[in-house]
C-alpha cells in the first residue's frame, strides 16, 4: 500500500506556467518489493514507472508484501540439484519528490546500492546474506502516448568480491550482470493502472579463486501490474511475475502488493 501527499495544486497554476517536476520516482521505493526478495532474485526485477515523472514536494510512504517460490539453478560444476526455495519478504519506505532544472524530463538515470547485509556463513553455501557490495546503474526513458506510457531500462549490476565463499577460505568473484527491462502500461482514470512487464538479463559468470564456472546466467522474466485507487494519495499495488527462462540462478514465481 502507498500514500503520496503534497500541497502542490496543479489547478492553481497559470496554464502558460512551466511545469516542476522531478527527473523520475523515487527509485528506491519502487525496489522496495523486489529488493525484500533480492537474495535470489538477481537483475530480474520488474518496476513499471519506476522513472516515470511526479510533481515537486510528493511524500510518498510504501508498505510491501511478497512470496516468492521455485527454483534455484546452480552452477553445474556444484554437486547441487534440485534445490527450491520459499521467501517471504515486507519493507517499509519513504520517499519526497525533488525539482530537477524545473522540467519534465524523460530519460532518467538511477544508481542502486546493496549492502552486505543478512546472516551469512561461510560454512554454508546458501546464505540470507551475499557478504559482497553490489551496485546497479541504470539509464530508463518513460514515453507517453494518450493513456499508453511505453518504458524501457537499460541496467547492469557490479559485484565486489566475496572472500569467504563457501567452504570459507575461497575468493568468489562475479563479472557485471546486464539487464533490459520494457513495460507498456494502460491508464484506465488517474490511479488506476495496467502494467506487462517483461525484463532479460545476461553475463554474472563467477570463478572460485580465479577458476571460472561452467555458465553465464541467461535469465528471462515476465508478469503483470495492477494500480487500483483506494482514495484520494492512497492506491494498493499488486504484482505478479513468473520465470520464462534461466540458465543459473532463480526461476521463482512472485506475488506481491505494495
Amino acid at each position: 500500500m502507498s500514500r503520496s501527499d503534497s500541497r502542490y495544486d496543479p489547478a492553481r497554476m497559470s496554464p502558460d506556467a512551466p511545469p516542476r517536476w522531478k527527473f523520475s520516482l523515487p527509485r528506491a521505493l519502487a525496489l522496495a518489493s523486489s529488493l525484500a526478495l533480492a537474495p535470489f532474485a538477481g537483475a530480474q526485477e520488474l518496476e513499471p514507472r519506476a522513472f516515470s515523472p511526479a510533481p515537486v514536494g510528493v511524500n510518498f510512504f510504501v508498505a510491501s508484501y511478497g512470496y516468492q517460490q521455485g527454483e534455484v539453478l546452480f552452477d553445474p560444476s556444484l554437486p547441487f540439484s534440485d534445490v527450491k526455495a520459499y521467501l517471504n519478504g515486507a519493507t517499509l519506505g519513504y520517499g519526497r519528490s525533488l525539482g530537477l532544472f524545473g522540467r519534465l524530463s524523460s530519460l532518467s538515470v538511477a544508481v542502486i546500492v546493496a549492502a552486505p547485509t543478512g546472516q551469512y556463513s561461510p560454512g554454508k553455501l546458501i546464505n540470507i546474506g551475499t557478504n559482497r557490495w553490489a551496485f546497479k546503474a541504470e539509464v530508463g526513458a518513460s514515453y507517453p502516448v494518450g493513456a499508453w506510457t511505453f518504458e524501457a531500462t537499460v541496467g547492469s549490476w557490479l559485484f565486489t568480491p566475496n572472500t569467504e565463499f563457501y567452504p570459507g577460505a575461497v575468493e568468489r568473484t562475479q563479472e557485471p550482470l546486464a539487464s533490459v527491462q520494457g513495460h507498456v502500461g494502460y491508464t484506465f482514470q488517474p490511479g488506476l493502472w495496467l502494467a506487462v512487464d517483461a525484463t532479460y538479463s545476461t553475463g554474472g559468470l563467477t570463478s572460485s579463486n580465479g577458476v571460472p564456472g561452467e555458465l553465464r546466467q541467461s535469465n528471462s522474466r515476465a508478469g503483470a501490474t495492477l494500480s487500483l485507487p483506494l482514495s484520494r494519495g492512497h492506491s494498493i499495488k499488486l504484482v505478479a511475475a513468473t520465470g520464462v527462462s534461466a540458465r543459473v540462478g532463480s526461476r521463482f514465481n512472485t506475488y506481491a502488493i505494495a
